[in-house]
């Protein structure tokens, strides 16, 4: 049964990867769709539907079938290769190299336990200032870690709170309710500044190549925002009408905040390397006015500091496992594409074709 499924799934990518590579035929040998694209143009828009088929079915790893796809552009003369290669591995980019060592810091510091017990002190075990406080503490850290990490520390000390509360799996409502508030929480924080996520440096790459606007923190800052506040609170709100959490004992938080208090304090190492995650944020945020402060400057001089000899908290190894490369490499691999694209004419086609009647 399972070489059998086995097979299905073998057929089914083959099959997929032969679908993408018709498309792409379909681009190059047939019709041209209209007198405004060129044939290049035309190959472009393929190229990447065919890795969107590739992409969703995962025939191949989606790095890989973005590096292929990537070298097929240059291949098919869609644009010369030194201009696909050169738009790939962009500065914004190279800045995620920088916060992949943040995100790995943050995945072995106390902060976030104890920003966590902090809120549980303040709101006094209010159930619903929990939850909230949850929200606002993923929010803010998810500026500059990766989500999927984030998410799963946060659930880990989600998971401690439930056991303190001695709550049931699977019939919970404050576990249901944290289970949904923690990754949507994380997700609007990727959202807040151009560090939050890698698709936040595509969309600034298309910004300034397809239409020549650059945008600052602060800039990005000040549309984001907004949204981003009312789609946490009303998302909160939902949670906590729908699902009424069960409220917090005391003895539940006495039972909390004890497995906080017997943490040992947090030593220099751990106190220099929070420091430097905030000082770098504050030059990010500073290097709207202060260009000398580039963004990708300043979280590669961070990632230095961070592995500086006597104050280091975390290892080599840990830095190459715990960061994900592939979808830095995949990130790399669309801003190629799409330079391939933009050179051929497809993307002002496409703007044309959308926005022409507005």
């Amino acid at each position: 049964m399972a070489e059998a499924l086995k097979g299905e799934k073998v057929g089914f990518k083959l099959a997929m990867i032969a679908v993408a590579i018709v498309m792409i035929l379909i681009g190059a040998l047939g019709p041209l769709w209209s007198p405004d694209l060129s044939r290049e143009g035309q190959m472009a828009i393929m190229v990447l539907l065919g890795a969107v088929v590739m992409w969703a079915t995962e025939a191949l790893p989606l790095p890989i079938t973005s590096v292929v796809m990537v070298a097929v552009c240059g291949f098919l003369a869609i644009a010369p290769y030194n201009t696909i290669w050169a738009a790939t591995f962009t500065g914004p980019l190279w800045m995620f190299i920088g916060i992949f060592g943040f995100t790995t810091f943050l995945g072995v510091s106390t902060f976030p336990q104890r920003l966590i017990a902090m809120i549980v002190k303040a709101t006094k075990g209010n159930v619903n200032l929990v939850i909230l406080g949850f929200m606002v503490i993923c929010c803010i850290i998810s500026v500059c870690m990766s989500n999927i990490a984030l998410t799963a520390i946060m659930m880990g000390f989600a998971t401690s709170l439930l056991k303190a509360a001695d709550a049931e799996p699977g019939k919970s409502n404050l576990g249901r309710c944290l289970a949904l508030a923690i990754p949507f929480a994380v997700m609007f924080g990727g959202c807040l500044l151009p560090s939050g996520t890698p698709i936040n440096v595509v969309v600034l790459g298309l910004a300034e190549s397809t239409v020549g606007v650059s945008l600052s923190f602060v800039q990005w800052f000040g549309y984001t925002i907004i949204p981003v506040v009312i789609c946490l609170f009303g998302t909160w709100f939902a949670l906590i009408k729908i699902y009424k959490p069960e409220p917090l004992s005391d003895e539940t938080v006495k039972r909390f905040l004890s497995e906080v208090d017997s943490l040992p304090p947090m030593d220099f190492k751990e106190k220099f390397n929070i420091g430097v995650v905030l000082v770098a944020i504050a030059c990010w945020i500073a290097s709207s006015w202060l260009p000398v402060l580039n963004t990708t400057f300043v979280a590669l001089v961070a990632l230095g500091l961070l592995f500086l000899p006597g104050t280091a908290m975390i290892t080599p190894k840990q830095y190459r496992e715990e960061s994900p490369w592939d979808i830095l490499l995949m990130m790399a691999s669309i801003n190629g594409i799409v330079a391939a694209m933009s050179a051929a004419g497809s993307v002002a086609w496409i703007v044309s074709l959308l926005l022409g009647a507005l």
